[in-house]
């Protein structure tokens, strides 16, 4: 499910969440969620000027650059979406001080 949702696809309708307005998906500016390291969260993020963790940076790229809705932080849709990014991520070697 959050593979679907993260490339613009997945059962939003029946997960009552609107992820973009703009027809953008994560997958376009994150291919196989790449450049998100999930392991660096929580971090302070300029863009929102405040320490955030990955579903709170989640929800800004849906609401900003997607023009999306933010969906609920313990919703089945977050929880997929963050899965899938921690899935794609499983076996990269973290090398600290590099991102």
């Amino acid at each position: 499910m959050g593979d679907a949702l993260f490339h613009g696809g997945g059962p939003q309708k029946e997960l009552g969440v609107t992820l973009t307005k703009t027809g953008m998906a994560c997958a376009m500016c994150h291919p196989f969620a790449s450049d998100v390291h999930p392991h660096q969260f929580p971090k302070f993020q300029e863009q929102m000027s405040e320490v955030a963790g990955l579903r709170e940076m989640i929800n800004w790229c849906i609401e900003k650059p997607n023009e999306g809705v933010k969906i609920g932080i313990d919703s089945e849709a977050m929880i997929a979406l963050e899965a899938y990014i921690m899935w794609s991520h499983k076996g990269t070697v973290i090398d600290p001080g590099t991102h």
